[in-house]
């Protein structure tokens, strides 16, 4: 999304969400090209995000109607979480595609686009496939939640293969939400190490850096030491 916004669809979007900030909007993005706070993903997401969770809602309503209340009591109510330009929801499975569908159709006029790329869809986290298991059923109402399935993955969660194309891509141990890893115990320990040795390889960096201070009386300041090393106090000269 970042970088596609129109700037025209996001100062209307303030002018109707936030008319008081319209003027401050429009002397922020007043050129095309040019911003001074680049925050127009988050304004246009909330925007997207409104409806689609007002369509969870009323998905979620109509089960309740027909007598299908699911394991919450609520008709399997989606949730969506939302940071700056990230989302995350939590949705039953025949919600999948009619929610990605929904947001490609009201995100694409407004400039956003979704990157299928870094789009994925969770099925499962014990390394199987739910869309396998789901065909394999004698339900019928299951045989066509896995279609439903396989088409939104097809869609809207895809992975880059060797020779440069690209392919549909179930996930089935685990994901990140807002930079904490969620899953299985093998996702989420893969990722703490890698995370881990990230940070490692971060702080190795910094082992030679040094603070360089300007002084005209003498104070006690901290430096920086090679890692591992306790803060010490040194008290430089006049």
């Amino acid at each position: 999304m970042f970088n596609s916004i129109s700037r025209e669809k996001l100062i209307f979007l303030i002018r109707k969400r936030y008319p008081n900030l319209a003027p401050f909007a429009e002397a922020l993005y007043a050129e095309p090209g040019y911003s001074i706070v680049k925050m127009s993903d988050a304004i246009v997401l909330h925007e997207i995000l409104t409806e689609l969770q007002e369509l969870l809602n009323n998905i979620a309503a109509h089960r309740r109607d027909i007598g299908i209340l699911g394991d919450d009591n609520r008709g399997t109510l989606g949730f969506i979480l939302a940071y700056v330009g990230d989302c995350n929801a939590l949705v039953a499975l025949e919600d999948i595609e009619p929610l990605l569908d929904k947001f490609k159709e009201l995100a694409e006029p407004l400039g956003a686009i979704m990157n299928t790329e870094k789009t994925r869809i969770l099925t499962s986290t014990n390394n199987t496939s739910t869309v396998q298991l789901l065909q394999q059923s004698h339900d019928l109402n299951n045989k066509v939640i896995a279609h439903s399935l396989q088409n939104a993955i097809a869609k809207y969660s895809q992975k880059k293969t060797e020779n440069n194309t690209l392919s549909p891509y179930e996930v089935t141990d685990g994901l990140r939400v807002l930079a904490a890893p969620i899953g299985s115990r093998s996702f989420c320990n893969s990722f703490l190490i890698k995370a881990m040795s990230k940070a490692q390889q971060d702080a190795s960096k910094l082992t030679s850096s040094h603070l360089t201070y300007t002084r005209t009386s003498p104070m006690a300041y901290p430096t920086i030491g090679t890692a591992g090393k306790e803060l010490s106090m040194v008290n430089f000269p006049p």
